[in-house]
């Protein structure tokens, strides 16, 4: 991981600042082939670091950089493709950047900014004009050409409307465990839009043993599921496990009107890592609109289970609108978020703030090192035999906006699960989420044999399918 190009970075440095020592070129001759070697072993093709944290992905990216620059200084000589093996690296805070320039805070990393990344990406690979439209805030340069993408090897998917500061962006976590600085948060979601981060998570905290430090390394910190009360286990597996070898077989669509992503947590829960449950999650990002998250829990056994889906709002407050089941999170003047549930398994929630007993839920690290600060945690609950699924709208809204929805209607079937969400002026859109033994699913006379399928019906009774997902 970092460690050992930290290690390389130093020994080249010595090796160059010393050169009467006897050893002294084969330590410069090591210590770059050794970093070459690593730019490959721990650097996945779309561009993440293995640890999976931006944070240290920045810090073997600072001692990469160190050498070629130390070496470019004293006309030393590289591997011949050094420099160019780093232009992913940079491409990698592109991907990920979100709409306030800040990276997403996973496993051990904070909210840091992508600006001076991108701006030493732009010297060094000065074609890439999107380094530049980032790094100096869309006053030169080229604005992407993309927006929504996948690192298909980290296993993140990021669902974006566009590149303003008050744009929609989503980031979808769905990849392994990561080389090291982990947090359990398979499936964990983060939202940004209209200015401000909307779905919080657990971030980084001081590297004691805490009750904090355990808390964010721990599910309840993340917006995922956990089950029967345990939370997900991927540690102490073997190390092999922990990164990829190859593109992650999860689907990715992206297309003008919509993005779909999806991913499987099956590693364990609890100290034992029981295998209870598998969690399908599936992401709909419905263009420029809202997003749909899809739960599906399936259990090994015929045994009732309980499931929490955990949210950590952003927001000073959170409340619950009773025509639609909804969580309204809202701060006075600001952007807020509403979380509406679209089956019936969905709508039991626990507004949970500032808790420490019997567990620590409902926080979030604070400004400083070892502070903490409480946020409102929406937690909803389904416990049932047999496959259950949990669905949600997650809708931003503008400072001081109403939600949109009027009523959301909800029916399950053994065909699966239908919901009905009729808009303020009139419009209504109706998912159908077909489950696997079933051919076809209906409601509202509207019927389909895909996976997913999202309709618009007009107040003029005119149809358009918006999703399809085979």
């Amino acid at each position: 991981g970092n460690w050992v190009c930290m290690e390389m970075n130093g020994l080249f440095h010595v090796g160059t600042l010393f050169p009467e020592f006897r050893d002294a070129s084969t330590w410069r001759q090591f210590a770059a082939e050794r970093l070459h070697r690593e730019l490959t072993a721990q650097v996945y093709p779309d561009g993440a670091q293995i640890e999976l944290a931006p944070g240290y992905h920045g810090v073997s990216l600072h001692n990469f950089v160190g050498t070629m620059r130390l070496a470019q200084l004293n006309d030393m000589p590289l591997p011949e493709d050094y420099a160019t093996n780093l232009e992913r690296m940079y491409n990698y805070y592109l991907k990920i950047a979100m709409p306030d320039r800040r990276t997403p805070a996973l496993n051990d990393s904070g909210w840091g900014s992508v600006m001076k990344a991108l701006r030493e990406g732009y010297a060094a690979f000065p074609e890439r004009k999107e380094f530049q439209w980032i790094a100096t805030g869309g006053r030169h340069g080229t604005q992407p050409d993309f927006a929504s993408c996948a690192l298909p090897y980290a296993g993140w998917y990021v669902m974006r409307s566009g590149w303003q500061k008050d744009a929609l962006y989503l980031h979808f976590e769905a990849g392994p465990f990561g080389y090291g600085h982990q947090h359990e948060d398979k499936l964990s979601l983060i939202v940004h839009a209209y200015g401000k981060r909307l779905l919080n998570e657990g971030g980084v905290y001081a590297y004691d043993s805490s009750q904090w430090r355990r808390y964010i390394l721990s599910t309840r910190s993340h917006n995922t599921v956990m089950i029967d009360g345990l939370e997900q286990k991927r540690r102490g597996a073997p190390r092999e496990t922990y990164v990829s070898t190859a593109p992650l077989p999860n689907r990715w669509l992206a297309s003008d009107t919509c993005d779909f992503a999806e991913g499987w947590y099956d590693e364990g829960y609890g100290e034992d890592k029981k295998r209870i449950a598998t969690h399908h999650r599936r992401v709909l990002f419905v263009k420029p609109q809202y997003w749909l998250v899809i739960d599906r829990l399936t259990p090994a056994d015929n045994a009732a289970h309980r499931y929490d889906a955990l949210f950590h709002l952003n927001t000073a407050d959170a409340t619950t609108d009773d025509a639609t089941g909804a969580v309204l999170g809202t701060t006075d003047g600001q952007p807020g978020l509403a979380i509406v549930p679209l089956t019936e398994e969905a709508r039991a929630v626990e507004i949970i703030n500032g808790q420490e007993e019997p567990c620590v839920q409902g926080w979030v690290p604070g400004g400083g090192k070892y502070e903490m600060q409480p946020i409102p945690t929406p937690v909803f609950t389904s416990e049932a035999p047999g496959p259950v699924t949990m669905a949600w709208m997650l809708m931003p809204l503008r400072p001081d906006e109403a939600l949109d929805v009027a009523s959301c209607e909800l029916a399950a079937s053994d065909a699966g699960e239908t919901a009905v969400i009729t808009f303020k002026d009139g419009r209504s859109h109706l998912l159908l989420l077909r489950n696997g033994a079933s051919k076809t699913i209906s409601t509202a006379g509207a019927t389909s044999n895909a996976e997913i399928t999202l309709i618009e019906r007009r107040s003029d009774g005119a149809e358009q399918r918006l999703v399809t997902i085979e």
